[in-house]
């Protein structure tokens, strides 16, 4: 996505000429790659097939039929119930999402896939990639790497990295779509994330060395059973989480051999697009954020990672001030800023409120899209607008037409099939209107369209035409400059 978004990397060849230092921890024994003794017939059966291997691969497997658009960086993060999976993978594709991260219930989870040693069960990841691969969408999938036939507890790395290895090299090659060994209809899997939000003490009690080891391990395992996947460091679940994951990509030499290196944004304690409350770091600005986890990757010259965004959110009225309109409002906001800040693709946090908690109040109930009474929003509205308005569009060409202290003008290319036609998204952050002289650089006809839908409209339940909700001004010509009017809290895009 993006500049590079869901597309393949670079061969693991040349990964491998980068030197790595190895994990400050102390690995459990049964962690080693390779037993002490091996039987000279099994070392000349694997030398036999290395060469077989060698000589024929190229001509026999294929390249995966169904790369993924890097022209579409909109995704969605779905964990919910199997059940559930495929009414909220439709709307993701009436949204106009182009790739989704499965996760939690949906993701892969060794111990469901392999609850008997050597008894592998792929229904219920084949039956999730398919829905998504059947309406178009890339996909990545969050790797649980706990299982007790193996003694992995939840949390920790597994004391059998060997049979985590050869899981994770099954399952990349199950889902590389080359035509050998693969699920049935060939399903791809672009990208493979180990573990989520590490810094949160509940979900990674063990050490960031260990992390390290099991990425590590994790990351060769699944380049060797799919050299064009992508392999992504756990998301980091907020601000606070940077010390921790200094560690882990100190022990990684600083990101060498990641792919993809995810921030997660979620307004959880109240702020908007730029600033995030939290109850450890304080307020951290969206712009810090990531300048700090930029520089855990080391100096420019050496980065190879992307960073991406695969979990931003804000409610409906889970904090004060929230609500339908300034949800909605925010959705536009969130995706541009954070594509500006250099992101390469960014996910909502869900399609649906989350219904039948204990917290009824809580913050993932009320940032969905959809209510838990399945009603849409008016932020379904402007996200499904947003993709119609850039997809397409590459944001590496985002160019920065403006930052004042309160207008915010950023300018799109947007391929329409033989045409290039710009496309301007513009927002006020300040208390009161102002106007601001966009330079067009044409006479030719002009669409303001209001990224909201109409004042008045409190919630989606009012919305009574969908193909009707957005104000539209269209213009005859213009002298080459529009002057265009920017009303608080109110995004608009020009075209």
């Amino acid at each position: 996505m993006g500049q590079q978004g869901l597309r393949t990397t670079k061969n693991t060849k040349d990964a491998k000429k980068v030197k790595r230092k190895r994990p400050h921890c102390a690995c459990p024994e049964g962690t080693r790659f390779f037993p002490r003794r091996v039987a000279l017939g099994r070392i000349l059966l694997c030398l036999v097939g290395f060469l077989f291997s060698f000589s024929w691969s190229d001509s026999t497997r294929a390249e995966p039929a169904n790369p993924p658009n890097p022209a579409r960086p909109f995704g969605f993060l779905l964990d919910v119930p199997s059940a559930e999976l495929s009414a909220d993978l439709d709307e993701v594709a009436r949204l106009g999402a182009g790739w989704v991260r499965l996760s939690g219930q949906c993701g892969l989870d060794w111990q469901q896939v392999e609850p008997v040693p050597g008894r592998l069960d792929w229904r219920r990841t084949d039956q999730c990639v398919k829905a998504a691969a059947q309406r178009g969408l890339s996909v990545m999938v969050t790797v649980q790497a706990a299982n007790r036939g193996y003694g992995a507890r939840r949390g920790y790395v597994p004391r059998n990295l060997r049979a985590l290895s050869d899981f994770l090299a099954n399952a990349a090659e199950r889902y590389d779509g080359d035509g050998v060994a693969d699920a049935p209809g060939g399903l791809i899997v672009s990208v493979w994330q180990i573990e989520t939000e590490v810094d949160y003490p509940a979900n990674w009690p063990d050490s960031p060395g260990n992390y390290a080891t099991l990425f590590e391990t994790s990351y060769k395992a699944i380049k060797a059973g799919n050299p064009n996947a992508r392999v992504a460091v756990a998301g980091m679940m907020s601000p606070a989480g940077l010390d921790k994951y200094a560690k882990i990509m100190n022990y990684l030499d600083r990101g060498l051999g990641c792919d993809i290196f995810d921030l997660h944004w979620n307004n959880t304690g109240g702020g908007d697009y730029r600033l995030q409350r939290t109850w450890r770091a304080g307020h951290v600005t969206l712009d810090n954020y990531v300048a700090e986890a930029v520089g855990l990757l080391g100096p420019p010259r050496d980065r190879t990672a992307e960073l991406w965004i695969t979990e931003t959110s804000t409610s409906d009225s889970a904090n004060p001030d929230d609500n339908q309109r300034t949800q909605a409002a925010e959705i536009l906001k969130r995706f541009v800023y954070a594509l500006r800040r250099g992101a390469s693709a960014v996910a909502w946090t869900g399609v649906r409120d989350r219904a039948g908690t204990r917290q009824p109040a809580d913050y993932f109930n009320r940032s969905g899209l959809i209510d838990a009474a399945g009603q849409k929003k008016l932020a379904y509205y402007s996200f499904a607008l947003m993709t119609e308005k850039l997809s397409g569009c590459d944001a590496t060409n985002l160019e920065v037409v403006a930052e004042t202290a309160n207008a915010r003008v950023y300018r799109f290319d947007r391929t329409t099939g033989r045409e290039n036609r710009p496309i301007w998204v513009l927002w006020n952050d300040g208390l009161s209107a102002e106007t601001f002289s966009l330079r067009l650089g044409s006479t030719g006809p002009v669409r303001i369209t209001e990224a909201v839908p109409q004042a008045g409209l409190r919630r989606g339940a009012e919305i009574r035409n969908p193909s009707n909700v957005f104000n539209v001004k269209n213009l005859q010509g213009t002298p080459g400059t529009l002057r265009v009017n920017l009303p608080p809290g109110m995004p608009v895009y020009v075209e």
